[in-house]
């Protein structure tokens, strides 16, 4: 009979949006992670790569950390995990393709929670990448 009262009351909580679990206290995490320490480095004229770096932390524990890659003035970016280095760091080297030009990108980083929460980083972030123009053939 504990079991089916237990079944009901996760149900129960999970349909009126409290915390679900047998003797929870109600509570739900509604708070985002918190990041803080954005950066893209080397941020200017390189050819890559790129190391994207944040410091996350959550009560709850972080579930995904991000960053969505894109042409400036594009909407649409490439989505780059960021892992878990030590502590709340979390980065990625990433080099995007450019077969010859200069090209600014923007990133913007995004960390989930357990709970699913999702926060951005406050701070812009962006990159110059140079890609070498070959040399025409001689004649």
């Amino acid at each position: 009979m504990a079991q089916t009262r237990c079944a009901f009351y996760v149900i129960l909580t999970s349909m009126l949006g409290l915390a679900a679990g047998c003797g929870g206290n109600g509570v739900v995490d509604r708070t985002a992670p918190v990041i803080s320490d954005c950066t893209v480095n080397p941020g200017f004229s390189s050819t890559g790569p790129f190391v994207i770096n944040a410091n996350v932390s959550d009560d709850g524990g972080v579930a995904e950390v991000y960053a969505i890659v894109a042409l400036q003035g594009e909407d649409d970016g490439e989505k780059v995990v960021l892992e878990y280095q030590s502590e709340s760091l979390y980065s990625v080297q990433y080099t995007p393709a450019l077969a010859s030009g200069v090209a600014t990108y923007s990133v913007n980083i995004y960390a989930c929670d357990n709970a699913g929460n999702t926060a951005r980083c406050a701070t812009p972030l962006g990159f110059v990448m140079s890609a070498s123009v070959p040399e025409p053939p001689l004649r």
